[in-house]
């Protein structure tokens, strides 16, 4: 048997490493390399599908910030006035508003409901199906479904979506501003003073009735006879809201035994010693905010000066988490100017060079936040408030419905005379 020498074994081992080498990449690393390649342009195919669903949420989370702050601009535009016609707590309302004012009534008469137009014009029918009802029955029968992925899809029943009325765009202009009407005449006696607090009170509602027409004539002694007629006009709501001040169970029994006798009433709401002033709305303020959780379906922050039915000096924001908001009232002279912005919105427009000029309404500058409590731990979302007060007035800001434990409202930096007043309730 032939002997190798050493070189000779160290050939023989070398070549062993190369053939094991050989073998290792040939059948382990080159299928492992294919895979892996294959694994990377997956990777890039999946990355470019995370940016494209990424690119999606952020757009649909800008369209779902779009569609909430509509909403609240809607809702803040028909607030004041009624969802729908309803004959009779309508005549519940005109009952209290009579004795709330010490009026006695010689006749009240009520038309029908109707489809009337704010602008009148010819032509209108009393079609329930007017184009302001229309969306809302159309709104109304979509369901919007919440999977546990937090998602939204929206499932409309096949059935009612054929029975349900479609919205014809080429509607007639003066069809399209037909709403529900409903008109009260009434035959007063009473004194001026008691005339005139009937019209304040009408005027003072949350919301809008329109005195149409007023005649005062002469009656017995020193008394007055008016012709009153109000107009009552229904804007129906996309949500299944009711009206506040018509919170009434007309189930119940109402008013007198004998309608024509001066006596005995059946309940509180005739007795003109006890007055419901929950729908008169209370004027003492200078600015508001309201604070929502992002389950609503409504902006989580709006902000803006008290009544104001153009909403031009509003804001808003929606945000997940605590969204920042400037506020601040300057004073130059005997002049009071404010200005405020969130991350989303600045009212004035121009907010680092302009203010808006505004005249307080009492001896304290008042500004309400009208919070709401959490609705569970996964509930994050707030206001951190930072608020400049440069004037001599006290800023007094009442922030009601707050949570106690866990606030929506946090005060970051406040400066000036302030005062925070928190409240659990109204």
């Amino acid at each position: 048997m032939m002997k190798l020498t050493n070189r000779e074994k160290q050939l023989v081992m070398v070549l062993g490493f190369v053939l094991i080498g050989a073998i290792y990449f040939q059948f382990i690393i080159k299928p492992q390399s294919s895979k892996l390649e294959i694994l990377e342009t997956k990777a890039v195919e999946l990355r470019d599908k995370v940016n494209q669903v990424n690119l999606q949420i952020s757009s649909n989370n800008q369209l779902n910030e779009n569609y909430k702050t509509l909403h609240g601009k809607t809702s803040l535009l028909t607030q004041k006035f009624f969802n729908r016609i309803q004959q009779e707590n309508h005549i519940l309302l005109i009952n209290r508003l009579l004795k709330d004012s010490g009026l006695s009534y010689r006749v009240v008469s009520y038309s029908d409901q109707s489809i009337s137009e704010i602008m009148k014009s010819e032509g209108l029918s009393n079609d329930e199906n007017y184009p302001l009802n229309q969306l809302v029955q159309a709104y109304q029968k979509s369901e919007v479904k919440i999977n546990q992925e937090g998602s939204r899809e929206q499932q409309i029943d096949e059935k009612q979506q054929n029975q349900s009325p479609q919205v014809e765009l080429n509607q007639q202009q003066s069809n399209e501003k037909a709403v529900e009407k409903m008109e009260a005449n009434i035959t007063v006696e009473g004194s001026y003073e008691q005339i005139l607090s009937f019209i304040r009170k009408v005027e003072a509602q949350e919301k809008k009735i329109i005195i149409e027409r007023l005649t005062i004539s002469s009656g017995e002694d020193e008394g007055l006879i008016g012709n009153i007629s109000l107009a009552f006009y229904g804007i129906p709501k996309l949500l299944n809201t009711m009206d506040n001040n018509l919170h009434w169970n007309t189930d119940q029994t109402h008013g007198k035994v004998n309608p024509f006798y001066e006596g005995m009433s059946l309940n509180n709401l005739d007795n003109p010693s006890k007055t419901d002033d929950s729908t008169i709305t209370d004027r003492n303020h200078d600015f508001i905010m309201t604070v929502k959780p992002i389950s609503s379906d409504l902006p989580t922050v709006t902000l803006g000066r008290a009544f104001d039915n153009t909403l031009e000096s509003y804001v808003y924001a929606d945000n997940q988490g605590l969204e920042k908001v400037d506020f601040m009232i300057v004073q130059k002279d005997d002049k009071y100017f404010f200005k405020y912005r969130t991350q989303r919105d600045t009212y004035p427009k121009d907010y680092e060079e302009n203010m808006v000029e505004f005249l307080p309404k009492g001896k304290t500058i008042v500004f309400k936040v009208l919070s709401k409590g959490r609705n569970g731990d996964a509930d994050q979302n707030g206001v951190e408030l930072t608020i400049d007060n440069k004037s001599d007035r006290l800023l007094e800001v009442k922030v009601l419905g707050d949570s106690a434990s866990r606030p929506r409202i946090i005060t970051a930096n406040q400066s000036g005379r302030i005062s925070i007043v928190r409240s659990q309730g109204e």
